[in-house]
């Protein structure tokens, strides 16, 4: 019933908004709850990534849950090892 996806190197949130661009042609995945993570130790990025995933998720009508936090990416992986279905990131992580 939910798709988990976590960014953890969310930047500006480019990574997320286009796997949700990608989504609206495809049924199966509309019918799923987004639950999406993003986890940046810049504020300000957090920031907008924020408002352009909710802005694209409500465009493409995703039903959607964010979380956003604002963190070392490598302190906060160690605890949550095998939690999402889908990681954004761009290489060499």
């Amino acid at each position: 019933s939910s798709i988990k996806i976590i960014e953890p190197f969310c930047g500006d949130g480019r990574l997320v908004c286009w796997l949700m661009l990608q989504a609206r042609n495809n049924k199966q995945l509309k019918k799923y709850t987004w639950d999406i993570e993003i986890w940046d130790c810049d504020e300000q990025v957090l920031v907008k990534a924020k408002e352009d995933i909710n802005a694209i998720a409500k465009r493409e009508n995703l039903k959607f849950r964010l979380k956003v936090i604002k963190g070392d990416s490598f302190i906060l992986a160690q605890s949550r090892f095998g939690q999402y279905h889908i990681c954004l990131t761009n290489p060499p992580w």
